[in-house]
């Protein structure tokens, strides 16, 4: 009880604070870490009206690939779950990466949850896709540009890395679309989404194994290179239907 009354006290200062400088500021809260859904709910019960935009640090490397369960739940349950506690307020994912191997003191969790930086590229793509997908979510906020650990440029050196340009392809190309629907049909991600009269694949495979695709399309590879295969792997290509 009495952690509680803290955590208000805390949140109605906070609060008044803020807007005592800024009228029209916005809170966003309650900044839970990872899917610890439980906590979300709770404290932004206690919050009460208290923050303008719901948000998470959604982190799911715990479970590895952003597909795999964690209690029953993958990245797009989650989402759903975060959303449904406050359905009412836009929603931010606002940190989510996964720790880079090899990275020594840099990397900021254990080695468990550590990838390479092709899977931290594959996997950075597919979560973007799949948080998106829904339209329950407003903006993933990916944490972050520069750290040697876990960013997409390493900050020594400033070495970018194969996850740098797939970011900048996936927001040069879908930037401004809206989702279109969506399928896991023998094994193959289907992702789709609209930007003015073009429509947009983004498909991909877990299993390590191609899979082919039917349809007229023209695709290009995380680096925005065109590429003339019709299979997947786990590493996403985005497809632009031809008329």
């Amino acid at each position: 009880m009495q952690d509680s009354a803290h955590y208000t006290t805390l949140i109605d200062d906070a609060f008044d604070t803020i807007h005592r400088f800024d009228p029209t500021a916005k809170t966003v809260g309650p900044s839970v870490i990872d899917f610890e859904w439980f906590y979300t709910l709770y404290y932004n019960h206690l919050a009460k009206d208290r923050f303008d935009v719901a948000n998470a640090l959604l982190y799911v490397d715990r479970v590895r690939e952003p597909e795999n369960e964690q209690h029953g739940f993958d990245t797009e349950a989650k989402i759903r779950l975060f959303k449904a506690i406050a359905p009412e307020k836009p929603l931010w994912i606002t940190e989510v990466n996964w720790p880079l191997k090899n990275q020594g003191a840099y990397k900021p969790t254990s080695n468990k949850e550590a990838v390479s930086e092709a899977h931290y590229r594959d996997y950075m793509a597919r979560y973007l896709v799949m948080a998106l997908s829904d339209g329950y979510v407003d903006r993933v906020y990916w944490w972050q540009l520069l750290a040697k650990g876990y960013g997409l440029i390493d900050h020594l050196d400033l070495r970018r890395r194969p996850a740098f340009r797939a970011f900048g392809t996936l927001v040069k190309t879908l930037e401004g679309s809206v989702p279109e629907g969506k399928s896991r049909e023998g094994g193959l991600y289907d992702y789709r989404f609209a930007k003015g009269d073009k429509r947009f694949h983004v498909f991909w495979t877990r299993d390590g194994r191609s899979r082919p695709i039917a349809g007229a399309f023209r695709c290009i590879d995380l680096n925005g290179t065109v590429v003339p295969t019709r299979k997947t792997s786990p590493t996403p290509i985005i497809c632009e239907e031809k008329p």
